[in-house]
């Protein structure tokens, strides 16, 4: 079968035949035929099969669509060394989300998903939202620009009250506004295992802000909230920092503690 393999991806997929302990990354990107690439995945899996190694598969990039996905993800069923998996613009769709979804409810080595890019829409993101309420082993995943809008992250949102493992949420250009942040302030109010929520460049007024601000006064855990490229004022963007930043509330996170004296007051901004 035909490849599209550059010789230096050649030479790597020898290196993880041959299971060089110094390769921990594997990195295919920039072939937009399919099915070159289908040919290129199927010859990668073949590599690994052996492979203890690499920790990180970067295949983005490549506009592989569904099809190369499923071959992908059958092929890593049995590993457990894949660590870090990028596939960022390859044209997966809510399709693509739910065949992801369902690889995510049994598979317990993935810690990092980068799915930037791949026109994923609401129905998507409920599906890998309702995979991460019983996955116990991914602790960050990006959506950035994809179309999960204010249905997609109410959908997240649910599944922060229930997941103990992601620390890392980012939901960066996907159309979101005030509708969806109300139910992401009450899942804050739940979920102490988030670190860092993206939210940047949305739709995103004051009114959300305000309600994120409150949520932050019963969550001590939560340590970067990005709002960059919202309609919030600075002063209230920067009072959210200023929450984030509280000795207080810093000290209480370190401890772990969530008791009432870890609230920090906010003054709410008509």
């Amino acid at each position: 079968a035909a490849l599209k393999l550059t010789p230096n991806e050649l030479a790597l997929l020898e290196r993880a035949r041959e299971n060089d302990e110094t390769l921990d990354t594997l990195t295919l990107k920039g072939v937009s035929d399919p099915e070159l690439r289908m040919n290129d995945i199927v010859f990668l899996l073949e590599a690994m099969k052996a492979n203890t190694c690499v920790r990180e598969l970067e295949l983005g990039w490549n506009e592989f669509g569904v099809d190369v996905l499923k071959v992908l993800l059958e092929g890593l069923r049995a590993n457990t060394t894949i660590t870090i998996l990028e596939i960022q613009r390859n044209s997966l769709g809510d399709e693509g989300a739910a065949v992801l979804a369902d690889w995510l409810r049994t598979n317990t080595s993935v810690t990092e998903i980068d799915l930037y890019g791949n026109a994923i829409g609401p129905k998507g993101a409920r599906a890998l939202a309702e995979a991460l309420e019983v996955n116990e082993t991914l602790r960050n995943i990006n959506f950035q620009t994809n179309e999960i809008g204010d249905e997609g992250l109410v959908a997240l949102a649910h599944m922060l009250k229930i997941n103990t493992s992601v620390a890392w949420l980012g939901v960066l250009s996907n159309g979101i506004s005030d509708d969806a942040i109300e139910a992401i302030a009450e899942a804050l109010q739940y979920n102490s295992t988030l670190s860092e929520l993206h939210l940047d460049h949305n739709r995103i007024s004051g009114v959300g802000g305000q309600l994120l601000l409150e949520a932050l006064q019963t969550n001590s855990f939560l340590s970067v909230l990005d709002l960059t490229g919202n309609a919030i004022d600075s002063d209230l963007h920067a009072s959210i920092q200023a929450v984030l930043a509280d000795p207080v509330r810093l000290a209480c996170r370190d401890g772990a503690d969530t008791k009432p004296a870890c609230e920090i007051p906010v003054e709410r901004r008509e």
